[in-house]
């Protein structure tokens, strides 16, 4: 779930493993809690895993009110405060322009590209963060 900090949420078994281990279940946070997480980690760090994440949640359904009221809680982690983490978000969207297309294929080949990353996190963002 977090080795930082406990699930916001009540916790969610998924299977993990396959193709290369018979799957076994591990706690997962929900859904709309791992989107808060990635959302403040993109306010925090620059880093084009987090955006290929973040989008490919969003991709799936999510709800969006639930997402911001567990961005609530994470975000009293970050010590940068409250007044711009989405501007914090969107500036690390954009800085990642240069970097994602080479790193995220390597890592994460069934990604979305950045352009098509950026289609799904951006028109949503102010809908996520409180």
């Amino acid at each position: 779930v977090s080795y930082r900090e406990g699930a916001v949420g009540e916790p969610v078994a998924s299977l993990v493993g396959a193709p290369f281990y018979e799957p076994f279940p591990i706690l997962t946070m929900q859904p709309e809690e791992m989107v808060a997480e990635k959302l403040r980690t993109l306010a925090q760090r620059r880093r084009a895993t987090d955006l290929a994440d973040l989008a490919v949640l969003l991709a799936h359904d999510v709800v969006d009110s639930t997402v911001a009221e567990y961005a609530k809680v994470k975000f009293e982690l970050v010590k940068q405060g409250r007044a711009n983490r989405i501007e914090r978000i969107e500036g690390t969207v954009l800085e990642l322009a240069d970097s994602y297309d080479d790193q995220i294929p390597l890592l994460f080949p069934s990604a979305p590209t950045y352009r098509e990353a950026v289609a799904i996190v951006v028109p949503r963002i102010r809908s996520l963060v409180p």
